[in-house]
C-alpha cells in the first residue's frame, strides 16, 4: 500500500515558504524605500494569519509603485497557488518571469501551476529549470522526488529526495517521503532509519511515530 506523501503543493507549505522568502526580502531590502518595506511586512503577516486576499491586495498596491518588483510578482502567483487558483498562479508567475528570466523561485510556482493543473511532465520541466538555476535550492528536487513518486517510480523519488536532503540536511518531509519509499521498496531498515530521523528533527510528528512503531513491530515479529 502507497503511504500518504506529504507534498508542498499539496499541504501548502512550499507556497508559504516561496512567498515568506519574497516578502521578507521586499521588506528588509534597503533600495525599496520604507513604504515598499511596510507593505511588504504588512503582506507577509496577514499571509501568516491566513488573510490570503488581503496578501494578495497588499502586494497588487507594491505594485502600483513598482510594477516590476518580482518578488511581490512571484509571492501573488504563490498566494494564488494557496488558494488553488492555479490559472493565475500560473499567470502570475510567467510575469515574474518574463521580467527575469533567472528568477528561480518563480519556476518553483509555475511548476505548482501546472502539477495542480495534471501537466506533470511540463511541472518536472520547471522545477528542473528552478534547480538549474539555483543548484542550492532543495524544494525543486523534493518537488520532482513527489511527482516521481505519483508516477509509482520509487526508485526515482527517492534519488530526488536524497538530492534535496544533501542541500538540506533537516528537511523533515523528505525523510518522510524518502520512509515512505523505502517501505514500497520493502526495504524496511532503511525506512526506520528515515523516521528515526523524521523524529530527530521534530519529535511531534505524530504519523513517522505511528510508522516507525509499526515498523519495529515488523522487524520483531520477522525475527522470531
Amino acid at each position: 500500500m502507497i503511504r500518504k506523501i506529504k507534498f508542498f503543493l499539496l499541504n501548502i507549505f512550499l507556497a508559504s515558504w516561496v512567498n515568506h522568502f519574497c516578502l521578507a526580502q521586499n521588506s528588509v531590502n534597503p533600495f525599496l524605500g520604507p513604504n515598499v518595506r511596510a507593505m511588504a511586512a504588512q503582506a507577509l503577516a496577514a499571509e501568516k494569519r491566513g488573510d490570503l486576499a488581503s496578501a494578495i491586495d497588499i502586494n497588487k498596491k507594491i505594485l502600483e509603485t513598482q510594477p516590476a518588483n518580482v518578488c511581490s510578482i512571484n509571492s501573488i502567483a504563490g498566494l494564488y497557488g494557496k488558494l488553488g487558483q492555479y490559472d493565475d498562479e500560473m499567470q502570475w508567475a510567467e510575469k515574474a518571469i518574463a521580467i527575469d528570466k533567472n528568477y528561480s523561485l518563480a519556476y518553483i510556482n509555475y511548476g505548482d501551476a501546472l502539477a495542480g493543473k495534471g501537466r506533470v511532465e511540463e511541472a518536472k520541466q520547471a522545477y528542473q529549470t528552478a534547480s538549474t538555476l539555483n543548484p542550492k535550492l532543495a524544494i525543486p528536487l523534493y518537488n520532482l522526488g513527489v511527482l516521481s513518486d505519483r508516477q509509482h517510480d520509487y526508485v526515482t523519488a527517492i534519488q530526488f529526495y536524497q538530492k534535496a536532503i544533501i542541500l538540506n540536511p533537516n528537511f523533515e518531509d523528505a525523510y518522510y517521503n524518502l520512509g515512505v519509499d523505502y517501505i514500497n521498496l520493502k526495504k524496511f531498515p532503511e525506512a526506520i532509519s528515515a523516521f528515526q530521523k523524521v523524529l530527530s528533527l521534530n519529535p511531534n510528528a505524530a504519523d513517522a511515530n505511528k510508522i516507525l512503531k509499526d515498523l519495529k513491530q515488523k522487524a520483531k515479529k520477522e525475527k522470531k
